[in-house]
């Protein structure tokens, strides 16, 4: 293992004997004295080297990346990151890179997130699909929270041809695939196992939660698991429940009252409308139970054409006729130009950011 600093901090070799069509799965454990946290302000991260080798000769190697820190959350002191509270400056981002189409090119993803870091970002939720492993090594090495998204749908479909087709079959794998490829990862601090699932405010979708939230947990047991939820009322608590963070898309309005039924629930703006941003961040300052608050979106993204201009509509054929073809609701364009949306939230996290602001009227 060597340290950010370069030096070997623990060093073994273990002999292994595998018999012919066997296999071994070898069990090793290591203590590092006095780690050299990862945290989003010092993201140090460690190195482990791994050889194999036969008679003497290496026929592979392997390098991983790691980095320790603690993660823990509650509804009396928000998120701690090695025991410190961390606000949630977050925003959404889809996979897609624009005129390099939906590929996850990798020097395409990392650059997304440098543009957040430094647009004042410290969190990215990976909406609605699995982050990219060149996003989330960018995110550990620049020190970028992220919650990794699994789903968008589950049994039941919300257009034709989605998941949903594959989900019965396919869930359980699919979920070992996102948490067993990226658990190493400092950055990933909850892993998100749907959003806006149709299914959400009824059993089947109760007991659907219930069986995913367990296998991340057996799969992963020390990181929280979340799901962004899109609807008002007690019908939807049972999904909650399954939960150790509630996100909640664009309803800021019911924290109070949520946290007055439960007290001890977690909440956080999973997603939010830029042009409401103090709204969605002020409540923070005062409700510890609220982690933070990610905006639709960060970056702009293909599809949903026109919606950050005209607003959704339940006809999608009615909205964003052609030339629109990007969603225009993100706070850094499409071609990684901050936009004034994204000063302005900038001024809102830290009110004593030099600024000069010019408001104009609403279009």
């Amino acid at each position: 293992i060597v340290a950010p600093s370069g030096q070997v901090v623990h060093r073994v070799e273990q002999p292994v004997a595998i018999p012919a069509g066997g296999t071994v799965t070898p069990d090793r454990s290591a203590r590092i004295a006095r780690p050299t946290l990862w945290s989003p302000d010092t993201p140090a991260l460690y190195r482990l080297e791994e050889r194999l080798s036969v008679a003497g000769r290496t026929v592979d190697t392997r390098s991983t990346r790691f980095g320790v820190r603690t993660v823990t959350i509650d509804a009396a002191n928000g998120l701690r990151i090695n025991g410190t509270r961390v606000l949630l400056r977050g925003g959404n981002i889809h996979h897609d890179n624009y005129m390099l189409g939906a590929a996850g090119w990798p020097r395409a993803d990392a650059r997304k997130v440098a543009l957040m870091k430094a647009a004042g970002y410290n969190a990215i939720r990976s909406a609605h699909n699995p982050a990219s492993q060149a996003l989330l090594d960018a995110a550990d090495r620049l020190g970028m929270l992220v919650i990794d998204e699994a789903f968008d749908a589950w049994s039941v479909s919300k257009r034709d041809e989605d998941y949903a087709r594959f989900y019965a079959a396919d869930w359980r794998s699919d979920l070992r695939s996102l948490v067993v490829r990226a658990r190493n990862h400092p950055s990933i601090i909850m892993w998100s196992i749907g959003n806006e699932i149709p299914e959400q405010n009824r059993a089947l979708g109760w007991n659907e939660g219930a069986a995913m939230a367990a296998e991340v947990r057996r799969l992963d047991p020390i990181r929280p698991v979340t799901q962004a939820v899109s609807e008002d009322g007690t019908r939807v608590d049972p999904a909650y429940a399954n939960l150790d963070a509630a996100g909640y898309n664009y309803r800021a309005h019911l924290y109070a009252g949520d946290h007055l039924r439960m007290p001890k629930r977690v909440m956080y703006g999973s997603e939010s409308f830029p042009a409401n941003a103090y709204d969605y961040w002020a409540p923070i300052a005062t409700m510890p139970w609220v982690l933070g608050d990610f905006v639709w979106t960060a970056i702009d993204y293909l599809g949903e054409a026109s919606i950050g201009w005209t607003g959704y509509s339940n006809d999608w054929k009615k909205i964003g006729p052609y030339p629109w073809h990007l969603a225009y609701c993100g706070e850094i364009d499409a071609t990684g130009r901050r936009l004034p949306g994204s000063y302005y939230r900038q001024m809102i996290w830290n009110p004593a950011t030099p600024a000069v602001a010019a408001f104009v009227r609403w279009p």
